[in-house]
């Protein structure tokens, strides 16, 4: 009777083992973003226009804000605010959150942040990584920010940049390639 136990628990085991494996379990609840090779291709699907100064209302939870851009960002086309929207959704969104509230202690927000105004810590930050403590809207954090890898190239670094900043920083300031390349260590 014992043995029949033993292989009874054996086979529960491996069943429950097989079924976690292919997806039967809680999938993580989080993860570090590194696309192989990124698609910066806009995924948005162009909408009929609202009526002058109609603004559509922001939910800050909507999963799906990081894929739209932000309307009438001076100096910015609406195709660099899409691929940008795109890098943001495949790499940033992760931490930051689709609505740029970040996570209270851990991730600092974007959205209102005065740390992104200031546009030379920004750029170094993003393009460089961050370590160490800072303060941003009064709170301070003590974690690492990673790099955007290099497998985003410039272009799409700066569609990123000016994305966040159009979004979430009011658009007080925007980026170029060139710039990108230059604050690249």
């Amino acid at each position: 009777m014992k043995t029949i136990s033993h292989y009874a628990l054996i086979a529960f085991a491996a069943s429950m083992t097989a079924i976690v494996a292919c997806g039967g379990g809680e999938e993580p609840k989080f993860h570090t973003p590194s696309p192989a090779t990124p698609s910066v291709q806009p995924t948005v699907t162009p909408t009929p226009s609202a009526p002058a100064g109609a603004q559509p209302p922001a939910a800050a939870g909507d999963q799906n804000a990081a894929a739209k851009p932000a309307e009438g960002a001076a100096g910015v086309s609406d195709e660099v605010l899409a691929k940008g929207a795109t890098v943001y959704k495949e790499y940033c969104q992760t931490c930051h959150q689709a609505g740029g509230e970040g996570t209270a202690g851990v991730f600092p927000p974007l959205a209102n942040s005065d740390f992104l105004k200031d546009k030379a810590k920004s750029l170094d930050a993003i393009l460089n990584g961050l370590q160490g403590e800072i303060t941003v809207n009064g709170q301070k954090y003590n974690n690492v920010m990673v790099k955007l890898p290099s497998n985003y190239d410039n272009e799409a670094a700066s569609a990123v940049i000016n994305y966040a900043v159009q979004r979430f920083g009011g658009g007080a300031w925007t980026t170029t390639a060139d710039e990108v390349a230059k604050t690249r260590k």
